[in-house]
């Protein structure tokens, strides 16, 4: 289009001499064409600090029109963070694949012990088509958004049977979280913690599995 607005303002056919556009986000896809697409070590920390309240500010009033995908969302991308999945395996997780344990640490005392998650991930749901597990320092993500959302369940159903079955990350426990809400907060997060230059670099979701890569 600039070329043909360049081509008409040079024989004054038009006052313009070119359009300018907005660059285009890459698509994320979810895939390793991004891997570039990073964010250092001080972004990651403020990212994570940005999320951490984002999701306790929604968490205050999950009733308020928008605070309950502002909480699951703000948990998805935490939780991208410190484990770095891909996009297809987080949305088809489902609570049966979580579990929860406490780790001692050798010669401390109990209150020197943390949180651990092991995360299941089954073949029919990686890129790969392989089991995998994982094992993660949790910092109460995956128990804040479990206890929130199997309250929610039991409101609902009466008890907690089925609760297992249900999705991770949804509002509803059948339907997962769209890209376009994951898009969406990831760009209010990128807002509240003054990442630069955010339409050069292309930086999307799925920037987070690299970065835990590089840090």
């Amino acid at each position: 289009i600039n070329a043909m607005i360049n081509w008409l303002h040079k024989r004054s056919e038009t006052y313009l001499n070119a359009f300018e556009f907005k660059p285009i986000k890459k698509i994320d896809r979810g895939d390793d064409d991004l891997r570039r697409s990073i964010f250092d070590e001080n972004e990651i920390w403020r990212i994570r600090e940005a999320l951490e309240k984002y999701v306790t500010d929604a968490k205050r009033n999950l009733d308020t029109e928008g605070n309950l995908s502002k909480f699951v969302t703000g948990s998805y991308l935490l939780i991208s963070m410190i484990t770095g999945m891909r996009r297809g395996e987080q949305l088809q997780l489902q609570w049966k694949h979580v579990g929860f344990k406490t780790k001692a640490v050798k010669g401390g005392s109990e209150d020197d012990a943390f949180n651990m998650v092991k995360i299941h991930i089954p073949a029919e749901i990686t890129k790969v088509r392989k089991t995998r597990h994982l094992y993660v320092h949790d910092n109460q993500y995956f128990q804040t958004l479990q206890d929130v959302l199997k309250r929610r369940f039991i409101s609902e159903n009466g008890n907690a049977n089925g609760f297992a079955e249900t999705l991770v990350f949804s509002q509803n426990g059948k339907s997962a979280i769209t890209f376009r809400a994951i898009s969406y907060h990831l760009d209010k997060i990128i807002e509240i913690a003054n990442i630069k230059d955010v339409e050069k670099r292309d930086l999307v979701p799925y920037s987070f599995r690299h970065s835990v890569v590089v840090n």
